[in-house]
Protein backbone atom coordinates (compact mmCIF):
# COMPACT_ATOMS: atom_id res chain seq x y z
CA UNK A 1 0.00 0.00 0.00
CA UNK A 2 1.29 3.46 -0.85
CA UNK A 3 -1.23 5.81 0.75
CA UNK A 4 -4.83 6.95 0.81
CA UNK A 5 -6.61 7.75 -2.45
CA UNK A 6 -9.81 9.19 -0.96
CA UNK A 7 -12.09 9.28 2.04
CA UNK A 8 -15.81 9.35 1.33
CA UNK A 9 -18.08 10.91 3.95
CA UNK A 10 -21.79 10.41 3.46
CA UNK A 11 -23.89 13.44 4.39
CA UNK A 12 -27.48 14.59 4.63
CA UNK A 13 -26.33 18.13 3.82
CA UNK A 14 -23.48 17.89 1.31
CA UNK A 15 -22.87 21.62 0.84
CA UNK A 16 -22.98 22.39 4.57
CA UNK A 17 -20.60 19.57 5.48
CA UNK A 18 -18.19 20.52 2.68
CA UNK A 19 -18.27 24.16 3.82
CA UNK A 20 -17.42 23.00 7.36
CA UNK A 21 -14.35 21.03 6.19
CA UNK A 22 -13.25 23.94 3.97
CA UNK A 23 -13.55 26.39 6.89
CA UNK A 24 -12.08 24.20 9.64
CA UNK A 25 -9.30 22.44 7.70
CA UNK A 26 -8.73 25.08 4.98
CA UNK A 27 -9.31 22.54 2.18
CA UNK A 28 -9.84 23.57 -1.44
CA UNK A 29 -12.82 22.46 -3.50
CA UNK A 30 -11.67 20.36 -6.47
CA UNK A 31 -14.92 19.24 -8.04
CA UNK A 32 -18.67 19.16 -7.57
CA UNK A 33 -21.27 16.86 -9.12
CA UNK A 34 -25.00 17.48 -9.25
CA UNK A 35 -28.07 15.64 -10.43
CA UNK A 36 -31.80 16.35 -10.58
CA UNK A 37 -31.92 16.32 -6.74
CA UNK A 38 -29.17 18.92 -6.35
CA UNK A 39 -25.53 18.62 -5.26
CA UNK A 40 -24.60 14.94 -5.16
CA UNK A 41 -20.95 15.27 -4.11
CA UNK A 42 -18.18 17.77 -3.46
CA UNK A 43 -14.54 16.76 -3.65
CA UNK A 44 -11.99 18.55 -1.47
CA UNK A 45 -8.20 18.43 -1.75
CA UNK A 46 -6.59 16.61 1.14
CA UNK A 47 -2.86 16.61 0.41
CA UNK A 48 -2.28 13.77 -2.04
CA UNK A 49 -5.76 12.40 -1.31
CA UNK A 50 -9.34 13.57 -1.83
CA UNK A 51 -12.04 14.08 0.79
CA UNK A 52 -15.34 13.28 -0.93
CA UNK A 53 -18.51 14.59 0.68
CA UNK A 54 -21.33 12.54 -0.83
CA UNK A 55 -25.11 12.73 -0.40
CA UNK A 56 -26.42 9.80 1.57
CA UNK A 57 -29.63 8.08 0.62
CA UNK A 58 -32.86 8.49 2.58
CA UNK A 59 -32.59 4.95 3.97
CA UNK A 60 -28.91 5.32 4.93
CA UNK A 61 -28.28 5.91 8.66
CA UNK A 62 -26.54 9.02 9.91
CA UNK A 63 -23.20 8.60 11.72
CA UNK A 64 -23.74 7.50 15.31
CA UNK A 65 -22.75 10.51 17.48
CA UNK A 66 -21.78 8.10 20.28
CA UNK A 67 -19.29 6.22 18.09
CA UNK A 68 -15.60 6.35 18.85
CA UNK A 69 -14.69 5.55 15.24
CA UNK A 70 -12.55 8.47 14.22
CA UNK A 71 -10.83 10.07 11.27
CA UNK A 72 -7.69 11.96 12.17
CA UNK A 73 -5.99 14.44 9.85
CA UNK A 74 -2.31 15.29 10.23
CA UNK A 75 -0.70 18.65 10.73
CA UNK A 76 1.78 20.54 12.85
CA UNK A 77 1.34 21.67 16.43
CA UNK A 78 0.59 25.18 15.10
CA UNK A 79 -2.02 23.72 12.71
CA UNK A 80 -3.70 22.13 15.72
CA UNK A 81 -3.72 25.42 17.67
CA UNK A 82 -5.10 27.26 14.62
CA UNK A 83 -7.79 24.59 14.19
CA UNK A 84 -8.85 25.01 17.81
CA UNK A 85 -9.19 28.77 17.22
CA UNK A 86 -11.37 28.17 14.15
CA UNK A 87 -13.52 25.72 16.11
CA UNK A 88 -13.98 28.30 18.89
CA UNK A 89 -14.84 31.00 16.34
CA UNK A 90 -17.49 28.64 14.94
CA UNK A 91 -18.89 28.14 18.46
CA UNK A 92 -17.60 24.57 18.73
CA UNK A 93 -15.62 22.95 21.51
CA UNK A 94 -13.31 19.96 21.25
CA UNK A 95 -14.93 16.71 22.38
CA UNK A 96 -11.62 15.86 24.06
CA UNK A 97 -7.87 16.21 23.65
CA UNK A 98 -4.78 14.08 24.01
CA UNK A 99 -1.24 15.45 24.19
CA UNK A 100 -1.03 15.42 20.38
CA UNK A 101 -4.61 15.34 19.07
CA UNK A 102 -7.75 17.47 19.23
CA UNK A 103 -11.01 15.58 18.68
CA UNK A 104 -14.37 17.12 17.75
CA UNK A 105 -17.65 16.18 16.08
CA UNK A 106 -18.40 17.43 12.59
CA UNK A 107 -21.91 18.76 11.82
CA UNK A 108 -23.12 15.24 10.93
CA UNK A 109 -21.88 13.85 14.28
CA UNK A 110 -18.75 12.13 12.97
CA UNK A 111 -15.76 12.08 15.34
CA UNK A 112 -12.90 13.89 13.64
CA UNK A 113 -9.54 15.22 14.74
CA UNK A 114 -6.18 16.71 13.96
CA UNK A 115 -2.93 15.25 15.28
CA UNK A 116 0.65 16.49 15.25
CA UNK A 117 2.22 13.22 16.44
CA UNK A 118 5.12 12.95 16.62
CA UNK A 119 5.57 16.46 17.91
CA UNK A 120 5.98 18.42 14.64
Amino acid sequence: MTGVHHLALRAAHVEALAAFYVAIFRLDELDRQSDEQGVRSIWLGLGEAILMIERRTADEPAPDPRSREVQIFSGTKQDRLDLEERLAAAGLSPAFRSPYTTYFRDPEGRLTGLSHYPDK
